[in-house]
């Protein structure tokens, strides 16, 4: 099953810095992701959850996204 999970104009907090995740979702039951800035350790943790849960759950803040447990950080 392939999924494509709409990027946001709104900016990815993860550990204090703001990314904006350019594309993500499963292809050929593999999961991707890509952010901008490159940052490989977000883009492998955003796979592992991507392909764990099969999708991916964010919370949505006042003017970022982050991953849920992330808020108020």
């Amino acid at each position: 099953m392939d999924i494509v999970i709409a990027p946001s104009s709104l900016p990815f907090k993860w550990n204090g810095k703001y990314y904006r995740i350019v594309r993500a979702g499963i292809a050929n039951d593999t999961a991707y992701a890509e952010t901008d800035p490159k940052k490989n350790d977000l883009e492998e943790l955003l796979r592992d959850r991507i392909q764990k849960d099969r999708g991916l759950k964010v919370y949505l803040a006042s003017g970022y996204v982050c991953f849920i447990e992330d808020y108020g950080k």
